[in-house]
């Protein structure tokens, strides 16, 4: 079994014992959802936060170098980004969706479904108690929909394009809400991302343009043709749907 060990001591030990589930949890595979509960720490010299950024990014940068597959490392920095925005639902969807699983309920130390061993520091989860800086943080590369700034998307030029042929037959989609809820749709080969979300939307009664769609960890952009995706017969998307306002 792989071990990504690379990060500094932090991250080597990044919960109390008591945090900790057993080895044999890990050996039987058991999968937690993602607590929401912050890890605590704090760094031996005071920190900025534009110092702990700049360790973040000097991380993800080289974290590919180290063992373990490079789309699980990109799936886990945004989902580690979508958690220091709070955005938890949003993580636990990502982390969902690219299999990975956290059998202790943190980002810290997690595994991807081949059984190779991720350890995340906290430095990439959460800035220290009373960080001197700029006032707010925003993670950065955190995935953002292209139409949450009220825009509508343009479809690519082979979508627009494409012509009423076989290629732009039909096909049914399964896809996952971050309810648990399981839909089927129907789209054309031809049809964006920003129309499958748009359709998902009017089929469950929602905004589908705040919606986010993952495959295997990554979000789709809204840009993107189905045809052009390649999404294995029978694979299950992820949908990210924000809560509504209360």
């Amino acid at each position: 079994m792989g071990n990504c060990l690379s990060a500094p001591n932090e991250s080597r030990q990044p919960y109390n014992d008591d945090q900790q589930a057993s080895d044999e949890d890990v050996a039987l595979g058991k999968n937690r959802r993602l607590s929401t509960s912050p890890p605590q720490w704090s760094p031996e010299e005071r920190m900025t936060r534009e110092e702990v950024e700049s360790k973040r990014a000097e991380f993800w940068e080289t974290s590919p170098a180290f063992e373990g597959r490079k789309e699980i490392w990109e799936a886990l920095k945004a989902a580690c980004d979508a958690f220091g925005n709070k955005e938890f639902e949003l993580a636990q969807t990502i982390v969902s969706s690219a299999g990975i699983s956290l059998p202790r309920g943190t980002l810290a130390d997690v595994y991807d479904e081949l059984g190779n061993r991720y350890r995340i520091p906290n430095y990439c989860l959460v800035f220290p108690p009373d960080s001197p800086g700029r006032g707010t943080s925003e993670p950065s590369g955190a995935p953002q929909s292209t139409d949450d700034s009220g825009s509508k998307p343009k479809p690519s030029a082979e979508a627009a394009s494409a012509p009423d042929s076989p290629q732009g037959d039909k096909i049914t989609l399964r896809i996952r809400l971050s309810s648990l809820k399981d839909v089927k749709i129907s789209v054309r080969r031809t049809d964006t991302i920003a129309t499958v979300k748009q359709k998902l939307g009017q089929m469950e009664g929602f905004d589908g343009s705040k919606v986010r769609i993952f495959l295997t960890g990554k979000i789709l952009p809204d840009s993107a043709v189905i045809s052009a995706i390649k999404i294995p017969k029978g694979f299950l998307l992820q949908a990210h749907v924000p809560a509504s306002p209360s």
